[in-house]
């Protein structure tokens, strides 16, 4: 019996599973059945747990999978389910399942398949034991296009199961992966943890059976692609001996790169060879054999050693240029002879090119002696390193993705978005069509790395194809959904988490956001937001604090000082990249720094005035914010409100931003021996400088002239001075340095903007850490599939550091306006010695024409 795979976990690692899904996946001794290790897969909830095993016969719909299953300390809720087995397509679509279900009382089993259209048939549900069993689950298709003549059933401990027949299963495509654990399908009500072990398959359409006895020989392989990828792609070799007869075992490398060594048990020789060689033979008695082989070690004599591995192939190549390895096939041969069921087992590890990794792992049983158990296990294990897949309302829908269109692009404190184009084939024209708000998931190697709702679609259609259907689809980032709800509160002494805690409490809530990543930050004195969007106040805290923020593909939001979110590699002359150039220009550079913000409130100041007999309407400094009392020689008098109050009632009136302070019509009019004397508090208008005098000389050094850049930023929510500071010493902070814009292609998983990369390259003068503020994951462009990563990094503050990345969209809109009447003198900070030789003079009506006020942060207000 020729088998597809066959894993027993007696390697006691994950490797023989070309992928698993690492939250509630592990090999462990407690989870063991049958030898000394297990699969454990823990759910919590239903969460999905699950470990995937490559098909490498992909002609047939003829399958047996088998496995030892026990549920151990899983609890389900009456009536909970899950999918504990499910064979796929290599696109992810689901052929054949297992189904287990509590119905109350028992653990019940049923096996499915979906047939010709895609219809979901399967057997009735058949009670299971609390306890260890062998469950097989055995699929036939069809025998003609027309003939309903498939089956689908289950075995449990070896007995066969009321089957699901008439099933016509011809035209669906054929198997590629089959998962194994909590596949999906999982109810709240269920959690904990089950065991599996023994798990084998076979396209032959062949009935596996229960476990036989006596595992002899295993091992394994693993391979080192070089370009940046360490992943196990080997599959476990068991050798069976049904007769417990074997007396003699040959370990044989073909290739003088590696040596083995056993230590002998009771009375077993080595009958041929030396020990520590590439060639010996152990003689003995089965028992003895056993005892042996357990210690069999290989040692790689290339880059390293390899303990408990019997075949390792590594590359050691140290550039990217060169993708050729330096060994292309590595061989370990296990003979067994002298009334043995089987006479050679043939393990062979082979690296066909850099990016596709081909292990072919052969058993190959002759049974000599007319016995039984003789068996035969061909597997071929191919991981490439594209894997693509594409779920559109949580619907695996990669078969309908023209996948070399498909582009990601992540820009900190922007919306990422995604591009790809769907095609869909109807000659009745009942074309898939995705809608507008579905949510988009993007996997890659496995892992998500975009996530978000679909915001435009664009249908087209070909000459000639009336039957086609081309639709590109835009999705963009969570990030949208803070661009949809408004903020009209304000903040004061509160942090970033402060802030944050309350939006999600208010305006987010519903929206499925947590907290992932909240340090504790400074305060923010105050913090006014009048009516915009979550999205621009996330921006506007980062730009004044220097922090970095981004919204990860599980809704999580991170909020981080600049400089603290790690790269998955460094860059020098050792790692590989492809395409690597250096920007530098002036771009968004300024030394000086200009906040031109709203209004702010004056302190209470006092104001008097001089009757001359006529005037009834006096003027105040600054237009009427508040009015505390208003006398007459000493004597206080009633105060109105312009327009709100009735003539005659009081005896002064005056109107909220302005600087009219009005008699009554009827009231005396004061002559020149009067004082009229008003304490209010009044509107000025509030513009800020700051400057770096350290980058002025510089530029000056360079260029000659002033040296100095200006900008302004016109901000006219503001209505604090101290806010107008943050926000401008923080501009300044960020864009006041001519920065290296260092843009690279690599092949390496999980670049992110936010993290911090060390580059060093003496080559372009490049030495230091750099702030990644912009990765596109897009197609190569080669006939293989493949994607790679494009990384845009920057120099600067962030790394004692430049931490600036582009406003939201709304925010690149707004205009610099002039308004009328405008006190044109500034506030000044500056972070720079100041030294202040100026005299100040009084004016006749003994108001002082300069202030000097310096708060808690050392800065002074002059005006």
């Amino acid at each position: 019996m020729a088998l597809d795979f066959s894993i027993d976990h007696d390697i006691g690692d994950l490797s023989s599973y070309s992928y698993n899904s690492a939250s509630g996946v592990a090999v462990s001794g407690a989870a063991a059945i049958n030898g000394s290790y297990g699969l454990a897969i823990t759910t919590t909830s239903g969460s999905t747990a699950y470990a995937t095993a490559d098909i490498t016969d992909e002609s047939s719909h003829d399958v047996n999978f088998r496995f030892t299953f026990d549920p151990n300390s899983i609890t389900m809720a009456s009536g909970d389910s899950f999918y504990l087995l499910i064979a796929r397509t290599s696109t992810g679509l689901s052929l054949h399942f297992l189904e287990l279900k509590y119905d109350g009382a028992n653990y019940q089993i049923s096996a499915g398949t979906t047939i010709d259209g895609g219809s979901l048939q399967q057997t009735g549900f058949f009670n299971l034991t609390d306890g260890p069993q062998t469950l097989e689950l055995e699929v036939r298709g069809a025998s003609g296009p027309s003939t309903p003549d498939g089956t689908a059933n289950v075995y449990i401990d070896g007995s066969a199961q009321t089957a699901k027949t008439g099933l016509q299963l011809y035209t669906r495509p054929k198997n590629a992966d089959v998962d194994i654990g909590v596949c999906g399908g999982g109810d709240s009500g269920t959690s904990g943890t089950i065991k599996i072990d023994d798990f084998a398959g076979n396209m032959t359409g062949t009935y596996i059976g229960l476990i036989s006895s006596s595992p002899v020989v295993s091992g394994s392989a693993i391979i080192h692609t070089g370009l940046g990828f360490n992943k196990p792609v080997g599959t476990l070799v068991t050798v069976t001996d049904g007769d417990n007869d074997l007396d003699t075992i040959r370990y044989r490398c073909t290739l003088d790169q590696g040596v083995i060594t056993v230590t002998l048990s009771g009375t077993a020789t080595i009958s041929s060879g030396t020990n520590g060689t590439n060639d010996l033979t152990v003689s003995g008695t089965h028992a003895e054999l056993v005892a042996t082989h357990a210690t069999a070690v290989y040692t790689s004599l290339m880059t390293g050693t390899d303990s408990a591995v019997i075949i390792t192939a590594t590359d050691d190549l140290a550039n990217s240029d060169e993708l050729t390895f330096s060994i292309v096939a590595h061989t370990v041969y296990v003979e067994a002879a002298t009334q043995s069921i089987l006479n050679t087992a043939l393990a062979t590890v082979e690296v066909t090119n850099a990016t596709v990794e081909t292990v072919t792992l052969t058993v190959t049983g002759v049974d000599s002696g007319g016995r039984t158990g003789t068996d035969t296990s061909s597997i071929t294990t191919t991981e490439i390193s594209t894997t693509l897949e594409i779920y559109i309302n949580d619907v695996l829908r990669t078969e309908y993705i023209l996948l070399h269109s498909t582009e990601i692009e992540m820009e900190l404190h922007t919306r990422s978005t995604a591009q790809f184009t769907v095609v869909s084939e109807s000659p009745t024209y009942d074309f898939y069509r995705p809608l507008i708000g579905e949510s988009v998931k993007i996997e890659y190697l496995r892992t998500v790395i975009f996530a978000g709702p679909i915001e435009r679609i664009s249908e087209k259609k070909e000459m000639h194809l009336e039957t086609v259907l081309f639709q590109e689809i835009e999705a963009v980032g969570w990030e949208q959904i803070l661009d949809r709800h408004l903020v009209a509160r304000s903040f004061e002494n509160s942090t970033i988490g402060d802030i944050v805690d309350t939006l999600l409490a208010d305006e987010l809530l519903g929206e499925g956001f947590t907290v992932a990543q909240l340090p504790v930050s400074p305060n923010l004195e105050i913090g006014v937001f009048n009516y915009q969007s979550v999205f621009e106040v996330f921006g506007e805290i980062s730009e004044i604090f220097g922090w970095d923020w981004w919204i990860d593909v599980d809704k999580g939001i991170h909020f981080v000082e600049s400089g603290t979110n790690a790269a998955p590699m460094d860059i020098d002359n050792s790692t590989q990249y492809e395409s690597l150039s250096v920007d530098l220009e002036i771009g968004d550079y300024r030394n000086r720094q200009y906040v031109r913000a709203g209004r702010d409130v004056t302190d209470a100041r006092t104001e008097s005035f001089k009757g001359d007999g006529e005037t009834q309407n006096f003027t105040t400094a600054f237009p009427v914010a508040s009015i505390t009392s208003i006398k007459v020689n000493t004597v206080a008098k009633t105060v109105g409100i312009r327009g709100v109050d009735s003539e005659t009632t009081y005896d002064w009136y005056y109107q909220l931003d302005s600087s009219t302070i009005s008699q009554d019509n009827a009231g005396t009019k004061l002559i020149s021996t009067d004082t009229l004397e008003v304490v209010y508090t009044g509107y000025f208008p509030i513009i800020v400088i700051t400057e770096s005098g350290s980058e002025i000389l510089a530029r000056q050094a360079v260029e000659g002239g002033s040296g100095a850049y200006e900008a302004v930023e016109d901000r006219q929510e503001i209505n604090r001075a101290a806010f107008a500071y943050d926000l401008a010493n923080g501009l300044l902070r960020r864009r006041g340095i001519i920065a290296d814009v260092v843009s690279f292609k690599s092949f390496e998983f999980g670049w992110l903007p936010s993290q911090l990369t060390n580059i060093t390259l003496p080559s372009f003068n490049l030495s230091g850490d750099y702030l990644i503020t912009r990765v596109n994951f897009e197609h190569t462009g080669d006939i293989d599939g493949h994607f790679a990563f494009t990384v845009e990094a920057t120099s600067g503050e962030a790394v004692g550091g430049w931490a600036e990345f582009w406003r939201g969209l709304a925010q690149k809109g707004r205009r610099f306006q002039i308004r009328e009447n405008e006190v044109s003198q500034p506030v000044v900070f500056t972070t720079e010695d100041l030294d202040i030789n100026e005299s100040f003079s009084t004016a006749t009506d003994s108001t002082p024409t300069g202030v000097i006020d310096v708060d808690e942060w050392g800065w002074c207000q002059w005006g």
